[in-house]
């Protein structure tokens, strides 16, 4: 055990050495001393008096305040942290589908140019949504309808500290539950995770409000109090499944070890807790059944399979193996489009995951509360006798370091977010062994602590004082500062505003990442209305003028700017409608509507007319890929195709709704683009299927399409 401590307070930088600033606690850090060592002192010499005190208080008045106290403070970083706006990908598509929630369409159609209006983490085959579950954009959409989304983050936050010190409560007592309170508002992490648009907030309050119900329903005398508590811990729990399935897993293994210690003495069950308990179990049962009933519902909605999710289709069409972002160790586990350099060809091993679980845990252990917090742990197993409440309450906050193991996608994130969940039930145990000496439910009866037990606890008081403190005076803050310099959409919209651009159509380019091609816009389509079409400007993908005249020809009555990388608005160039020649670069029709036998991507290649191309690389006969165009009149077309010439090309042919034009043939030595004939047909107004199928048998082909032309004849 003092080994463990010592690595506790060790750095993981190299080369390795004694963490001596985690002892340098102490600059600056006068008054909170004081006061921590004024509290420390007064639990020691008048615990009874103040227990007394706080037992008297109504549990609603503490409630209440936690609650209140937890969303003022999270509402005010969320401002100052993020401006009030989703920032990365992953907010920015959970924020989308909040949006369609709250406008009451939430699995809309695909805008007949839906290429223009894709975002990563999308999956658009005809229907638009993104690969997240929709537990926390429902909340999400609450706060839209309300009309202040930027309050949902806190709001979960809220609940995850009234949660966490409930449960604390009724574990371990009212001063505990006070203490794990303000654990979690003084936490950086949970400032900083907490107050951004992730899920992750969500899913850990939705953890230990179900996990503190389901204690609850096992351990109260009352049926009624009983079985009401195992309704809403159910609830709680249907709610997490879809919300975070990894974390409902972690929140399983913590209710089964929940049921199982409290039902057993050792081996042999005890029948009279059983018989008392097998109502609540039934009723929490059928409410958690209700979560995927409804993760099967909302698959139906998405995907139209009930047990394929939307993750799983999104991958599907931009990754080249399957499943690759699945748990489980192996060949195969791990993304490499998404994450080309964390996914090796052997895939996710055991060793990696030892590897980056230890380096998060070094992450996680200071950006939670800084080194002192072990130390408050280490004394809840020392300083007072065990029992099977501490066993429920260590596995729910150690299970999702477990879930998480198996998962390749922990190695790459950034900080620790992905355990988050274990916050709460974390939390509850610092705080128990931080006040283990104050918790006369930790002893006999006329036993009571020893005076080095006391002094042993108010010790560890005053050390997480210091280390929060120190937390939130230097790295807090700069950390913020760090995060408030990347609100990317804030600076569209604010150039926007500034050169006066209304009643417009506004195109926003890559300027990071040609591989995403649409990082910016990401950022940028927050300032979207709702649906965009009914705003007075709404921004879309900027493909280059060529493939931009099709929103041109759609919506020819309104102004047409593009804006740069910093998001300063610029004229378009020649915006005339072009009905009669559609020009698509089929880079922005990545990824596939569907494939088989091959896999598609984006590569750069500085002769192509957009600089970019799409690759089709082919494996198996008669490989294919599909795609939609729009066509605005209808007539007979002629198409043509460019193509990039390559040794390793082959023979295909575009088929269009199932017509498959003349064979094409892209062999050849390396060159510029070539633009060839392809055939003529008749087209309809409307959407149309656009296929690219191999014409070879066997081998390996790859095929580099530039774009494609549809010309009326007259």
């Amino acid at each position: 055990m003092v080994f463990i401590v010592i690595t506790t307070m060790r750095t993981t930088s190299a080369p390795r050495g004694w963490d001596r600033g985690a002892f340098a606690i102490f600059e600056d850090a006068l008054l909170p001393a004081v006061l921590a060592s004024a509290l420390g002192v007064a639990l020691i010499r008048y615990g009874e008096r103040i227990r007394a005190l706080l037992d008297r208080v109504p549990r609603w008045v503490l409630d209440l305040l936690v609650f209140t106290i937890s969303m003022l403070v999270t509402l005010r970083i969320t401002f100052r942290a993020f401006g009030g706006w989703p920032q990365i990908q992953d907010e920015i598509a959970y924020d989308l589908l909040a949006r369609r929630f709250a406008a009451g369409a939430p699995v809309p159609s695909s805008h007949p140019l839906y290429e223009f209006f894709r975002i990563r983490f999308m999956v658009d085959d005809g229907h638009n949504y993104p690969l997240f579950q929709p537990g926390w954009p429902m909340l999400l959409a609450v706060f839209h309808k309300l009309g202040q989304p930027a309050a949902a983050p806190a709001f979960a936050v809220g609940m995850l500290t009234l949660g966490t010190s409930r449960l604390a409560e009724k574990v371990y007592g009212r001063l505990t539950s006070l203490l794990a309170a303000a654990l979690v508002l003084s936490s950086g992490f949970v400032n900083v995770v907490g107050c951004a648009y992730f899920s992750h907030g969500l899913a850990a309050a939705l953890l230990v409000l179900a996990l503190e119900r389901l204690y609850v329903a096992l351990t109260d005398e009352d049926p009624r109090v009983a079985r009401r508590a195992a309704i809403a811990g159910g609830l709680f729990g249907a709610w997490l499944v879809i919300t975070r399935l990894p974390t409902a897993l972690t929140f399983m293994l913590a209710a089964a070890l929940a049921i199982v210690s409290l039902g057993f003495a050792g081996f042999r069950p005890r029948p009279q807790l059983l018989e008392r308990t097998k109502k609540p179990l039934v009723a929490f049962a059928l409410a958690f059944s209700l979560g995927p009933l409804a993760q099967a519902g909302w698959n139906l909605a998405t995907t139209h399979r009930p047990f394929e999710l939307p993750q799983d289709k999104y991958f599907a069409q931009t990754e080249p193996v399957p499943g690759c972002h699945r748990l489980g160790f192996g060949e195969g586990i791990g993304c490499p489009r998404e994450h080309p350099l964390d996914s090796p060809k052997e895939g996710y091993t055991l060793e990696r995951a030892v590897v980056v679980s230890s380096m998060r845990w070094a992450v996680f252990r200071t950006d939670a509360w800084g080194t002192a917090w072990p130390l408050a742990l280490f004394a809840l197993f020392f300083a007072r006798k065990l029992e099977r409440k501490d066993a429920v309450i260590a596995v729910a906050a150690l299970a999702p370091i477990g879930v998480y193991f198996g998962f390749y996608y922990h190695a790459i994130q950034h900080g620790a977010r992905l355990w988050a969940d274990m916050m709460g039930p974390l939390t509850v145990a610092i705080a128990a062994g931080a006040a283990s000496a104050f918790d006369k439910s930790a002893f006999a009866e006329g036993e009571g602590p020893s005076r080095l037990r006391l002094w042993a606890s108010a010790l560890g008081v005053v050390l997480l004082t210091l280390v929060i403190h120190d937390e939130h005076t230097r790295d807090l803050p700069d950390r913020l500062l760090k995060l408030n310099r990347e609100r990317q959409a804030e600076r569209v919209r604010k150039h926007l505003d500034r050169g006066n651009v209304h009643g417009a159509v506004v195109y926003v380019g890559n300027c990071i990442e040609p591989d995403r091609g649409d990082v910016v816009y990401g950022w940028a389509s927050v300032l979207n209305a709702k649906p965009p079409e009914s705003g007075d400007r709404f921004l879309v993908r900027d493909f280059g003028p060529d493939h931009d005249r099709q929103m041109v020809t759609m919506m020819p009555t309104w102004k047409h700017v593009r804006v740069d990388c910093n998001g300063v608005p610029v004229m378009f160039e020649n915006p005339v409608p072009s009905p009669r020649l559609i020009v698509s670069e089929m880079e922005a029709k990545f990824p596939p509507d569907d494939r088989a036998g091959g896999y598609a991507a984006i590569k750069g290649i500085g002769d192509a007319f957009n600089k970019q191309v799409l690759e089709l690389k082919v494996e198996e006969p008669g490989a294919w890929a599909r795609f939609r165009q729009h066509v605005f009149e209808a007539g007979t077309y002629d198409v043509r195709v460019t193509l990039i010439r390559r040794p390793d090309g082959g023979r295909f042919a575009l088929a269009i709704d199932g017509k498959q034009l003349e064979p094409l043939d892209n062999r050849g030595a390396f060159g510029p683009p070539t633009t060839v004939f392809a055939g003529t047909l008749p087209l309809t107004a409307g959407t149309h299927s656009l296929e690219v199928r191999s014409l070879e048998q066997k081998g390996t082909f790859y095929f580099a399409i530039d774009r494609y032309e549809l010309s009326k004849r007259d």
